[in-house]
């Protein structure tokens, strides 16, 4: 039963994820996004980058993500969850709701909503 739980789970988010390059993280000065929200404060962090990710509720396979300019946005570089930071090679996802801004790392969502 937990098997498929996690297989539905992982069915679920497999198109609002996507694994970070280090083309991704951007200055809050960086302007290549007028119309990105950031979803939380980047003066909090220990580094300055925010992370560029398509909006929330938009799916993403690179090459749509990539087409889709006016659907980005800059958020945190921090986990929801875990509240650690993002860095290249991390798969992190984002809600299908399009109310949602929260991002999280694979692993800490998949762990959170298997408990």
């Amino acid at each position: 039963r937990r098997e498929k739980r996690l297989s539905r789970l992982i069915l679920c988010i497999r198109r609002f994820k996507m694994v970070l390059k280090e083309t991704d993280f951007v200055s809050p000065n960086n302007n290549n996004n007028d119309q990105g929200e950031v979803a939380a404060a980047a003066d909090s962090q220990e580094k300055s980058d925010l992370v560029l990710l398509p909006g929330p509720g938009i799916r993403c396979s690179r090459c749509e993500c990539d087409t889709q300019k006016n659907s980005q946005r800059k958020i945190s570089r921090v986990c929801a969850i875990c509240l650690g930071q993002y860095e290249s090679g991390d798969t992190v996802v984002w809600s299908s709701n399009h109310e949602c801004q929260h991002v999280f790392h694979e692993k800490c969502i998949i762990r959170w909503l298997m408990r």
